[in-house]
């Protein structure tokens, strides 16, 4: 990480915030996450709907059609994973105080499961990813737990994520399912 230290201020002592207030803070260098709130929903459907402009760019559909599919399509994958992860935890990340990007979050005992981790385009490739990325890692290696995610076996953060030392604990249909364990003192 080029000599970055990551500080994660994350706790589940910290306090809840009031109803209507953005919650608690936690920043990483210039990247900063924040719970997701309703407010943030649109921003989060632009986010969803960026990952899929390599599928949509062949799908021939008007800027319209194309919206409404993504928008269905964003709804049924949000509350699927809803009841699948009732405890999901929803993050925008923000770079210099603009959103980035956002993330889903599960944790249970013995690990850290990355549900969803996606950047705008305009904001890839510039180590945001890397820096929270890192920060899941050295929580997982603090508490003692892996960290987990799926990826589509054609998606090229598969490289990546294999540069930062995730690696394939199996597949399933079009999926890697991918493992990080903290190193063994």
């Amino acid at each position: 990480m080029d000599g970055i230290k990551i500080s994660i201020r994350q706790s589940a002592d910290l306090p809840q915030p009031a109803k209507g207030e953005r919650g608690p803070r936690v920043t990483l260098q210039a990247v900063t996450l924040e719970p997701a709130q309703p407010a943030d929903d649109v921003f989060l459907l632009e986010v969803y709907a960026s990952t899929c402009s390599q599928e949509m760019a062949f799908a021939g559909w008007s800027r319209e059609q194309r919206g409404l599919y993504l928008g269905m399509r964003y709804e049924a994958e949000r509350h699927s994973r809803a009841r699948a992860f009732p405890e999901a935890e929803y993050w925008i990340i923000r770079r210099d105080d603009v959103p980035a990007g956002s993330m889903i979050v599960s944790r249970s005992r013995g690990e850290v499961l990355l549900l969803d981790l996606a950047l705008l385009p305009e904001h890839r490739n510039k180590k945001i990813g890397s820096l929270v990325m890192a920060s899941l890692m050295e929580e997982a290696s603090q508490s003692g737990k892996v960290v987990r995610l799926r990826v589509q076996s054609s998606n090229p953060a598969r490289d990546w994520l294999h540069r930062v030392g995730f690696e394939v604990s199996g597949v399933e249909g079009g999926f890697l399912e991918l493992v990080w364990r903290p190193r063994a003192d």
